[in-house]
């Protein structure tokens, strides 16, 4: 098995099979037993002293920022295309239809950080059937 680190030892790239890594600062290691979790989550280990340590912390945060680009790109599939309708659409819904919508947009752009996705009101629901 071999590896690539960055600066601060974090793996960012794993082979093994007969695969090489073109780099001289590749490493070589022994393939361990749980090499295909190691795998699945290279980027939550670093090489420290010989050993692949899982960092818990920075699997945290990687997930928190995996999960936050899930919701932009969510947003932009779902959001986006309601709120990027012309003036003649907008001119159609009532009042409180358009108090919805500012809320719910809101919600979409704050979500990210919120991590709370907003329910869509059930008339933009019907209008995307």
């Amino acid at each position: 098995m071999q590896i690539l680190i960055d600066n601060n030892n974090y793996i960012t790239q794993i082979v093994c099979d007969g695969a090489e890594i073109a780099s001289d600062k590749r490493i070589e290691l022994e393939t361990p037993d749980n090499f295909e979790e190691i795998f699945e989550k290279f980027q939550y280990y670093k090489y420290e002293n010989g050993q692949l340590i899982l960092d818990e912390n920075r699997k945290i945060e990687y997930d928190l920022e995996l999960t936050k680009e899930n919701i932009r790109i969510n947003r932009s599939n779902i959001c986006f295309p309601i709120i990027n309708r012309g003036v003649l659409w907008y001119n159609m819904l009532s009042e409180k239809q358009r108090n919805e919508l500012n809320t719910w947009y809101q919600k979409w752009l704050d979500a990210p950080e919120t991590l709370d996705v907003p329910e869509t009101p059930n008339w933009i629901k019907e209008l995307t059937i």
